[in-house]
């Protein structure tokens, strides 16, 4: 995948947005972790309307992985679960092998969560009434 806003992920079936949707698992493995959305949404090519979509990312060969807990004006505090560094996604950004997602836990705001990666894929994306 090529740097990019995370605003539209490329992929065969369109456009993946995943900014305002919501982390329901993250599942790490040997060298790569899975993350699993929900309220994800789908502009297919030639679309104008977005539909909604649960969707899984697979980021592989993780090189590493940080999370932060921002408490005021760049002050971070412990983060309160860092195998979950964030459950909604408000802003994404991806460059150069670096995932950057922020948002909220539990409904609290500012978290971030950032991932060095060899490679990101959208692994599956599934309507929102089929999953």
């Amino acid at each position: 995948m090529s740097d990019q806003s995370c605003h539209r992920l490329n992929t065969s079936q369109g456009s993946l947005v995943i900014e305002d949707s919501e982390i329901s698992s993250v599942v790490r493995s040997a060298n790569d972790i899975r993350i699993s959305l929900n309220q994800a949404h789908l502009i297919r090519s030639g679309g104008a309307t977005p539909e909604a979509c649960h969707a899984t990312l697979l980021l592989t060969e993780v090189i590493s992985e940080s999370a932060h807990y921002y408490v005021g004006a760049g002050v971070t505090a412990t983060h309160p679960n860092p195998r979950l560094p964030l459950d909604f996604i408000l802003a994404c950004t991806y460059s150069q092998g670096t995932l950057n997602l922020q948002g909220m836990l539990r409904n609290e705001p500012w978290f971030e969560w950032e991932i060095i990666a060899a490679g990101i894929a959208v692994e599956s994306i599934l309507p929102a009434r089929e999953a």
